[in-house]
């Protein structure tokens, strides 16, 4: 099989890797006029998709939770900071979707506990998206061996990030999330065979760790999701 890069300018490789993804593609496809919760939001750069790629989503109402103010946090409709772990966090607000990427396995008790609380926070019919390392993540290769190889990657194993507590198989985050009454509608791996070779160029030609990271997370298929509804 050829895996040549094709010619394609920065922008477009930018663009398309964006409005490929599954994280966008489920912000970009929300109700007219949907109130989303960011859970773990971490420095915020979810909420620049309302304005930036078409289609534009200035109707979304968008908030936000993480454990510190993230730079983008003040471009949300609101946030609160606290420790989901420990503290009480957004009592008695619903939502009409929920968005959580690289958060669960942060957590203890993972996807059943957070998704138990999602429940409680969720409008009748609302809708989630949840990703999270697959198990294929525990035995990627590390950021290490790939730096000491000349790629400039941040995170490519589980065990790279030491906050990890566990993950789950995609089969089991599906079942858990069925057991809480959630109807999952996609579920899958953050591919696109298309740029992954692209993406390693890029990372050789700018040497942004960015395009490597994003390279080597697909090729591994380090990132899991589902998209549900309630």
């Amino acid at each position: 099989m050829q895996n040549a890069a094709p010619p394609l300018p920065p922008h477009e490789v930018d663009e398309w890797l964006h409005l490929s993804s599954p994280r966008v593609r489920f912000l970009k496809s929300l109700p007219w006029g949907a109130s989303v919760l960011d859970l773990g939001a971490g420095d915020g750069t979810m909420v620049l998709f309302k304005e930036w790629l078409q289609p534009k989503r200035p109707d979304l109402k968008m908030f936000a939770l993480s454990l510190s103010k993230g730079v983008h946090f003040d471009r949300y409709d609101g946030f609160e900071i606290g420790n989901f772990e420990t503290q009480t966090v957004f009592q008695g607000v619903k939502f009409d979707a929920v968005f959580s990427a690289h958060f669960v396995e942060h957590i203890s008790g993972g996807p059943a506990r957070v998704l138990a609380w999602i429940a409680e926070r969720l409008r009748p019919d609302g809708q989630i998206y949840i990703e999270m390392p697959s198990e294929e993540s525990k035995t990627a290769p590390t950021a290490e061996s790939l730096r000491a190889m000349g790629h400039p990657v941040l995170a490519t194993n589980f065990y790279d990030d030491h906050t990890h507590i566990d993950t789950v198989s995609l089969a089991d985050l599906r079942s858990v999330a069925e057991e809480q009454g959630f109807f999952v509608e996609e579920s899958g791996y953050w591919r696109n065979r298309l740029l992954e070779p692209v993406l390693l160029e890029r990372s050789r030609q700018t040497g942004d760790a960015f395009y490597a990271h994003a390279h080597f997370w697909m090729k591994t298929r380090f990132a899991q999701y589902i998209i549900a509804q309630r």
